[in-house]
């Protein structure tokens, strides 16, 4: 049940109740998310971006089996207090082209993500200093 006029002080002036849910990585990683039940999945994914310092085009989540529009409502979507919430990153590219319309084949994406890869394991790397 909604609350008349928000959750008090701490919700400003926004309408609603304040939901705390987890947002899951793939890698494992965990985000704990604070925002009104009234908050669009734009939003959110803003706010997911944010503290993954990346674009929000590069940020989708999943509830449960269903990927959510940008313009719905976490209320309309069911996500309510201690829901937990999928992040899946997108590549840079794919995230620009995915926001812009712009199908790309399956195909066409694995090798790109494999020329990356390859790109990526043929870099020296580092090692630590010895002190």
């Amino acid at each position: 049940a909604l609350k008349s006029k928000g959750a008090g002080k701490a919700a400003s002036s926004a309408q609603g109740t304040i939901v705390s849910c987890t947002a899951q990585l793939m890698d494992g990683r965990q985000l704990d998310l604070n925002f009104n039940d009234t908050s669009d999945i734009a939003s959110i994914r803003a706010q997911v971006a944010a503290k993954l310092h990346i674009g929000k085009h590069r940020v989708k989540l999943a509830f449960g089996a269903d990927v959510p529009k940008d313009g719905q409502s976490a209320l309309s979507c069911g996500i309510t207090d201690g829901a937990a919430l999928t992040v899946i990153v997108l590549t840079p590219v794919y995230g620009v082209l995915t926001h812009f319309g712009v199908d790309v084949p399956d195909d066409v994406m694995m090798q790109k993500s494999q020329l990356h890869e390859d790109l990526f394991a043929s870099l020296p790397r580092r090692t630590q200093r010895q002190q």
